[in-house]
């Protein structure tokens, strides 16, 4: 979330809710005429301590798009709910992290992947390789590649953007029910990793991502592809050393939860017509940014849209 324009896309995201819910501008004029000056001045020094902690973003405009989001969220948040939410956040995300990085770090040990099935199912599905056409069409200009590059490190904001609509335009319940689907997603993923392990276009079609592109200055995406590779080979090898290893460092493409994330927006608010001017952009930039910095295959992408559809299905029903 320290990405160049990440807390505005989350701002954005629900300026749009409040915007295209009519009904709900009213309910958050009449709730921010009701907070008292010492809940604002609260939320404030929250905003501050956030940015202090969580690190703040790389602009002027990011961080103070970070440091509204966070003094609204304060607001409405009773203090010591609040604490609680920070507190699990953090500890959640660590532990899922690395629970994450040991499950994947075990994918390939010792097995062949799937690769060039992946490939043939491209070939077959599309009578092509789209990473190669969305690669071949990125790496004609250092714009285009900071352009794919910058869209696919924003998994996580469009991630809060979903929910900021979710909270803006219906409230905590849409929240929730987001968020239970992100839980069957990544479950649902992590046996799809283990039973399809996958480098992903990067790591076995370099005649598609030559090393001359490879340069971190240009496309940031390659640092990480360099050192996912690094310690996905060596943990292959029984060679890896955990503690350099950082939380979702490991590659697995089938499916991608690259585009799952926003299609899980996408299929949860499909009744609501209006969410499609958020949606819809989500899903098509992360694609088309997957494809050209040679994460997934094409497939991986229809799997991934499918594993969304799921798990708002299965989580309507645990629901019930």
């Amino acid at each position: 979330m320290a990405e160049p324009w990440a807390w505005e896309i989350v701002l954005f995201t629900a300026i749009i809710a409040v915007v295209i819910t009519p009904g709900r501008i009213g309910y958050w004029v009449t709730a921010l005429e009701s907070v008292s000056r010492s809940d604002a001045c609260r939320s404030l020094v929250w905003a501050v301590f956030c940015v202090v902690v969580v690190g703040a973003p790389r602009s002027f405009l990011s961080t103070f798009s970070l440091m509204l989001c966070v003094a609204l969220w304060g607001l409405f948040t009773p203090y010591p709910r609040l604490l609680r939410q920070f507190a699990s956040g953090v500890v959640g995300y660590l532990v899922v992290g690395y629970a994450f990085t040991m499950y994947k770090s075990a994918i390939f040990w010792d097995r062949m992947s799937w690769d060039n099935e992946l490939i043939a199912a491209d070939r077959w599905l599309f009578g092509n390789l789209p990473h190669r056409m969305f690669a071949a069409w990125a790496q004609a200009s250092p714009e285009l590649l900071a352009l794919v590059d910058s869209a696919y490190l924003k998994l996580f904001a469009i991630m809060v953007a979903i929910l900021a609509y979710c909270v803006v335009a219906e409230g905590r319940e849409l929240a929730e029910r987001y968020l239970r689907g992100l839980s069957v997603l990544y479950l649902l993923g992590a046996v799809s990793y283990f039973a399809l392990p996958a480098w992903g276009p990067f790591q076995s079609d370099f005649g598609a991502f030559p090393p001359e592109i490879w340069d971190p200055k240009l496309w940031r995406v390659a640092n990480i592809q360099a050192f996912i590779l690094e310690n996905s080979q060596r943990m292959a090898m029984g060679r890896g050393d955990m503690g350099t290893i950082y939380p979702f460092a490991f590659v697995a493409a089938m499916p991608s939860l690259h585009i799952a994330v926003p299609a899980l927006g996408f299929w949860l608010l499909r009744p609501r017509p209006q969410s499609m001017l958020i949606t819809i952009p989500f899903c098509v930039a992360t694609a088309i940014a997957a494809l050209a910095t040679g994460m997934h295959y094409g497939v991986d992408l229809l799997a991934g849209i499918v594993l969304a559809w799921v798990a708002v299905r299965v989580e309507k029903a645990t629901r019930k």
